[in-house]
């Protein structure tokens, strides 16, 4: 039987419960290293934003009950905050409008990126994250998350393509038909498998019941170890996450805290490899140079 094991998150873009699991995936990643790898599938969590309004809403005209929803899902996001501590951000939150009624074209772009430059795929998705969550873009336009596909270096232009021929599209499908034969009905679903052996871990599971699945679905084979914690090893898993929050540093390293955490990443700072981006409520930590925008 293979020794890697695959964790499977199927999920959407705009996910703030997902958002707020990256502290506990960062610390599985540098735990396990190479024996572990992930992988997104995309979920589409609103097809149509008209069948979550309220309908006592309706009478009022569908731009007004789009903009009450988008004022409750900030609250929603807001409530989700404490999960894993990472800053959410609604100043100015709108995701939603009549024009931009699903997250279709957050899960395409994904989706594109996966296709198109795949090494890159999943730090683009924890960016659309960000520019969602944390700086409230209206990332259910497909141009703004060809923008902020940009600002992270991928070929927008390749993207637009892959979405436009319909490339994209067919990935989304085949994820939506390997959720449905999962018999997945709420989102985010986790998925651990090693070999032939598999089994569902809940969406929202600390590093624990994480470090359990992974040794019964390898039969023991695959084990954690604990990481050093020096600004080297930091610098090397922002190869792979150009931005992180103080949360997943923290997680990732077994560190005492954000101000440990602030401690390692001082060197880095003070030598350019990265700069500190500060938030309400928080801060993140991102890989300097930035990509050239293409």
């Amino acid at each position: 039987m293979s020794t890697a094991v695959t964790v499977t998150t199927f999920t959407d873009p705009m996910m703030g419960l997902s958002y707020e699991q990256e502290p506990v995936y960062r610390a599985l990643e540098t735990h396990f290293g190479e024996q572990l790898q992930f992988r997104y599938r995309m979920g589409l969590l609103v097809p149509d934003v008209m069948r979550l309004v309220d309908p006592h809403d309706l009478p009022l005209g569908e731009d007004e009950a789009i903009r009450r929803y988008n004022t409750r899902l900030a609250q929603v996001y807001l409530d989700e905050e404490p999960i894993g501590g990472l800053p959410i951000v609604m100043d100015g939150f709108a995701l939603f409008s009549a024009e931009e009624r699903s997250t279709l074209n957050l899960c395409l772009a994904y989706e594109a990126a996966l296709i198109v430059e795949p090494e890159r795929a999943d730090a683009y998705l924890y960016a659309l994250r960000f520019a969602t969550i944390v700086m409230a873009r209206r990332t259910t336009r497909l141009a703004v998350a060809m923008d902020v596909a940009r600002e992270e270096g991928l070929d927008a232009g390749a993207l637009e393509n892959c979405v436009a021929d319909g490339r994209a599209g067919v990935a989304l499908a085949d994820d939506l038909a390997r959720a449905r034969g999962l018999g997945i009905r709420g989102l985010p679903a986790v998925h651990v498998r090693c070999g032939e052996r598999s089994e569902p871990v809940h969406g929202l599971a600390d590093r624990a019941a994480f470090v359990a699945s992974i040794d019964r679905v390898s039969d023991g084979a695959v084990k954690p170890s604990v990481p050093d914690a020096t600004a080297e090893g930091l610098s090397s898993l922002l190869g792979s996450h150009p931005l992180m929050s103080a949360q997943e540093i923290t997680a990732a390293f077994d560190l005492d805290g954000i101000d440990a955490a602030e401690e390692l990443a001082a060197p880095l700072v003070a030598s350019g490899t990265a700069d500190m981006v500060h938030v309400k409520d928080g801060w993140f930590l991102r890989r300097q140079p930035r990509p050239a925008q293409l």
